[in-house]
């Protein structure tokens, strides 16, 4: 990956990989990622555009009606943050993705979404967060598993959004605790319901997590 500072404001980036998490594959694929990102001086506000794409496996879910291949995989990404106070931060971000040969019974699958999130400086220790997604399966391939052990059987073509408000907790300048509450609910083209076994299309989820820098 390469990156160039072209000036105060402007950064590019520039890399090659072997596909999605991947490092050595049985048909390595040579794969391409770019970005570009704009900031003013006054850094209250930046914008960044990125993109990758490459061949990469069409069928992880294991879904029936598509024939495994290595097809391309394409997604972009562009984020837009605002400082809107002292205090107060906001990020847009919106993405979409498809793969060839990606969906049930052929064609391409698509998937995309939009996520909003909002930052609150309380103290120099404190920070709370709120977050709002919204992701669309556009043919069902990216949501759930299809494997033996699990009774959530996709394909969950339809829409997914996600509330979730948390805080961070700096006690030390290399340790960061982070609580949250998140709530996920599913309105689907299906009768099928992705949460509880398949019994519900909403969850409600409490995290705990911790980050150490050195």
């Amino acid at each position: 990956l390469l990156t160039w500072q072209i000036n105060r404001s402007w950064q590019t980036q520039f890399g090659l990989h072997n596909g999605w998490d991947a490092y050595d594959r049985v048909s390595d694929r040579m794969g391409m990622l770019a970005g570009v990102k704009y900031a003013k001086p006054c850094n209250h506000w930046w914008t960044s555009f990125a993109i990758t794409t490459g061949d990469d496996l069409n069928n992880l879910a294991d879904l029936p009606g598509i024939v495994p291949d290595l097809t391309n995989r394409t997604r972009y990404s562009w984020l837009i943050f605002l400082s809107l106070t002292e205090r107060v931060d906001y990020i847009f971000h919106h993405w979409l993705g498809f793969q060839d040969d990606g969906a049930i019974g052929g064609g391409r699958a698509d998937w995309y979404g939009i996520d909003h999130y909002a930052y609150y400086e309380i103290n120099d220790r404190w920070r709370a967060g709120f977050r709002y997604e919204w992701f669309r399966d556009e043919d069902g391939t990216r949501l759930g598993l299809n494997r033996t052990s699990n009774p959530n059987k996709p394909p969950f073509p339809g829409d997914i959004y996600s509330v979730a408000f948390g805080l961070n907790w700096t006690p030390e300048a290399n340790l960061m605790v982070r609580p949250e509450i998140r709530w996920d609910w599913f309105d689907g083209d299906t009768p099928r319901r992705p949460f509880q076994d398949g019994d519900s299309d909403s969850q409600l989820m409490f995290g705990l997590d911790a980050i150490v820098h050195f």
